[in-house]
Order: C-alpha cells, then structure tokens, then sequence
C-alpha cells in the first residue's frame, strides 16, 4: 500500500488547512513499465538473457487496441527463425496479470531453453511491466 496526503489552500483564517488522507495500491508487477502510446512504434531490446522455461509471459497493459508484439534473437542479434515479431501471437486477457506469448509455428521455447536471447518488443499503445520464463 501507498498512503498519501492531500492538502488545499487555506481559505479562511478561522479554520485550518483541509487535509485528506489516501491509500493506492499497485498491481503485482506493475510498479513500472515502458509505455508508448503516442507516435511511431517503441521497441525495446532486451540484454541477452537465458531462457529458463519452456514459455514466455508478459505482464502487459493495453491501452488501445494494438497488440504488442515479441521476437526472438540470439545474443549476437541475429534473428531466430519462427520467432518473428509477424509470427507472435499473444492471449491477453485484461484480468490476468501475465499473457501468454506464443509463435505460430513453434510449440513452445523447449529448443531454446538454456540459450542465451535477447527480447525485442514492438509497443504502440500499450505498457509492458515485466515479462518471465515459466514451465
């Protein structure tokens, strides 16, 4: 929880400053996110990280309807074949916390599990929070 307060202007010099007092809460993993939702395209390139499952999540948020899209690279950059940004599909589902991130022809990361890659991510209207390796 975040507890916050609020004040306004005084007013009148017969009563004090009024005050208010909050609590926010944030989503699991949402503390912060890459979020592009005006202009062009964003993408973002992850360093190489290994692949410690046999499927990707992502804790993603749209806020048009823009689907974000996933590929694959090895850690020299050099495109995986399947693994393209055209061949992604992802099940999002706005009240889940992660979706599910697919490509078309390949059944899930088993081949890749142990392998250095590196995420790229295509975002235009939407957030990416996070995103995770989970068998």
């Amino acid at each position: 929880y975040i507890f916050y307060t609020g004040a306004g202007v005084k007013t009148n010099p017969k009563k004090g400053i009024p005050m208010s007092i909050g609590v926010a809460t944030i989503g699991l993993d949402r503390f912060a996110a890459m979020a592009n939702w005006r202009g062009n395209q964003g993408r973002l390139i992850c360093k190489p990280t290994a692949v410690t499952g046999s499927s990707l999540q992502i804790n993603i948020e749209l806020l048009e309807a823009i689907p974000v899209q996933v590929a694959l690279s090895s850690a020299d950059g050099t495109m995986l074949d399947g693994y393209s940004f055209e061949n992604c599909e992802i099940d999002y589902d706005p009240h889940r916390i992660y979706s599910p991130v697919r490509w078309k022809d390949k059944a899930d990361l088993s081949e890749l599990r142990g392998q250095q890659v590196k995420l790229h991510f295509s975002v235009k209207g939407a957030a990416l929070y996070s995103y995770r390796f989970t068998d």
